[in-house]
């Protein structure tokens, strides 16, 4: 990490009095989020254990993840870095990838997700997630599904996946999304 970070400042953006990086002056960082990903942030906003988060920046000090697609390694920055504090537990990191899924590049995401917390064993990583907008199989009413790689056994389905379409069926099946 840098030692200087400035806080986040888009014009078309909302004021967040919780995010990691908020200016010292005002008390806000102003970012601009599109409907999505408001909702996902909002969902976030609810837990009774947020802290707070950082819209990780895809360019310099962000983190960054490889993910392999068409045999061309490429960089991956997920969206968002939730930090709560976890009773028992303490402090830990979540990582969040909204995503669409008309995107071709969500088989790799999804195993670079799960390529990082196999790596990543000893770190305080709460939640690995990509996440659609999707409807719920039941009521049919709107919601994000987070299919979390954290769990063992979403990644070991995940690590399996050869193709997009196999990926878009794990997101149907509610016993593997939250």
């Amino acid at each position: 990490m840098p030692e200087h970070i400035r806080p986040i400042v888009d014009p078309k953006g909302e004021r967040y009095y919780n995010h990691f990086f908020v200016n010292e002056d005002t008390g806000y960082a102003k970012i601009y989020l599109d409907t999505w990903e408001k909702a996902v942030i909002d969902e976030e906003f609810d837990r009774k254990d947020f802290v707070c988060w950082i819209r990780n920046p895809s360019r310099g000090w962000g983190l960054c993840l490889q993910r392999l697609e068409n045999g061309i390694v490429k960089r991956f920055y997920p969206d968002f870095l939730i930090i709560r504090n976890v009773t028992g537990v303490g402090y830990v990191i979540d990582i969040l990838e909204p995503h669409r899924s008309d995107l071709t590049d969500n088989l790799s995401k999804a195993k670079a997700l799960a390529h990082y917390v196999q790596k990543q064993p000893s770190a305080p990583i709460g939640r690995l997630q990509l996440i659609r907008e999707g409807k719920d199989n039941i009521t049919g009413k709107k919601r994000m599904k987070r299919l979390d790689l954290a769990k063992s056994a979403v990644r070991a389905r995940v690590m399996q996946l050869q193709t997009t379409q196999e990926l878009d069926n794990l997101f149907l099946d509610d016993s593997m999304v939250d």
